[in-house]
């Protein structure tokens, strides 16, 4: 009669731990055999090869939007201002934001502007001074503001 000991191995991240000390006849020791291999380790080595299917595209890399440049703004009417702005290559459009002072609270006037030129409308008549930044845009990425 023979004893069997089965050693710990891990196999694919998981630790199964089998000790086993029986008395078995040798037809159920031969099958047992055949399921498990006593004599070797699994192979612990990853496959670093990478699983690449023609149907995969490859991750593409966020697209860099730089702020709009050139930002200009002129007297429209005494309740409006007209901005215009330099085109910024790939993006998809444009938003407006506007403050009462220059280090105040931005809050956005206008998105989905898809030209460089913007008109703000109802401001108030004879208020000195608005601040505007522009930003862009592609897709969910926006570019810092101008």
């Amino acid at each position: 009669m023979k004893q069997i000991h089965i050693k710990l191995y891990i196999l694919f991240a998981t630790t199964f731990l089998v000790f086993a000390a029986c008395t078995m006849n040798s037809a159920f020791e031969e099958a047992l055999l055949e399921k498990i291999t006593l004599d070797e380790a699994p192979d612990e080595t990853p496959d670093e090869t990478p699983d690449e299917s023609p149907d995969e595209t490859p991750d593409e890399t966020p697209l860099s939007l730089t702020a709009p440049e050139g930002l200009t703004v002129s007297g429209g009417s005494s309740t409006s201002l007209d901005l215009s702005w330099n085109v910024v290559t790939g993006a998809e459009g444009y938003k407006a934001y506007r403050s009462d002072t220059e280090t105040g609270t931005y809050t956005q006037v206008k998105g989905d502007v898809t030209t460089t030129s913007y008109t703000d409308t109802g401001l108030t008549p004879n208020k000195k001074t608005y601040w505007y930044k522009i930003s862009c845009y592609s897709g969910s990425t926006e570019s810092e503001r101008s």
